[in-house]
């Protein structure tokens, strides 16, 4: 558990639970639902901010990387 000083004492530290990218991959999760469920969620919300004109090539490559890792758990099922 990760620890923050707060006014009265020490309080535990909110961590998101979305996979991080470090090097080009991804950290492990323990539950392989729940890295689906959420690699699922970035891509929708990828998809909203989606532009019609001008698109950027970072966005174009940060959805094929979350589709490809998606499959990988999928097939790993």
């Amino acid at each position: 558990m990760v620890l923050q000083q707060g006014g009265g004492g020490f309080k535990p530290a909110v961590l998101s639970k979305r996979p991080y990218i470090i090097g080009g991959g991804y950290m492990k999760t323990n539950n392989a639902e729940q890295e689906i469920k959420e690699l699922e969620a970035r891509i929708a919300d990828l998809k909203k901010r989606w532009p019609a004109h001008s698109l950027r090539p970072a966005m174009v490559q940060e959805l094929e990387e979350l589709e490809e890792r998606l499959e990988e758990l999928k097939r790993e099922r």
